[in-house]
């Protein structure tokens, strides 16, 4: 009989299989003559892209022939998001100027990325902390998510600050006038 047997085991897709040593290898024992274990290994694809099921089946022997089995299953699997090969920093741009439209991009260890989209939303330029609302006077995140084959997601975001550096341009100010030495000035000043 198994005196100890290993659990399942899962592990992240990319990950080699443990060995069969330590706190993966059975304990058996035997009332009347010692035990041999044997084990046989199969694997299978898993439930999404890239995860892999190994199924290890050890057997048991006494000196008799008598036998006895019991199977391990080790799991890959993806758990893991994508990961970022490149997202762009944060920004700030004059007023006027159209936002950026760089698209970050991913990679997964795994599966493959499925998608990767983004939202852009206009936050409050104060919002995480004291601003002072002079150059900045509006602000934009743009959230960048990435979605594996597996359904594992990953988020990341650049802050665009729409800065003021403008000075004013007066407009409908009064034709110049020179006025004769003493003549009235006109009414419309």
């Amino acid at each position: 009989e198994f005196t100890y047997f290993p659990g399942t085991v899962t592990l992240d897709c990319g990950e080699a299989w443990p060995p069969v040593e330590g706190n993966n290898l059975p304990v058996g024992a035997d009332d009347c003559s010692g035990v041999e274990l044997t084990w046989t290994e199969s694997e299978s694809e898993g439930g999404c892209p890239g995860a892999t099921v190994l199924t290890r089946v050890f057997t048991l022997t006494d000196g008799c022939g008598n036998s006895t089995s019991a199977t391990q299953t080790l799991q890959r699997e993806d758990t893991s998001g994508p990961s970022w090969t490149f997202v762009p920093g944060d920004v700030e741009m004059p007023c006027g100027a159209d936002l950026p439209s760089d698209m970050a991009t991913a990679e997964d260890n795994c599966a493959g990325v499925d998608s990767v989209w983004v939202t852009l939303e206009e936050i409050d330029p104060s919002e995480g902390g004291e601003v002072d609302p002079c150059p900045v006077i509006a602000r934009y995140v743009r959230t960048f998510q990435a979605a594996d084959l597996c359904g594992n997601l990953s988020a990341a975001t650049q802050t665009i600050d729409v800065i003021d550096t403008v000075a004013p341009v007066p407009s409908d100010l009064p034709l110049d006038v020179t006025p004769n030495c003493g003549a009235a000035l006109p009414e419309e000043l």
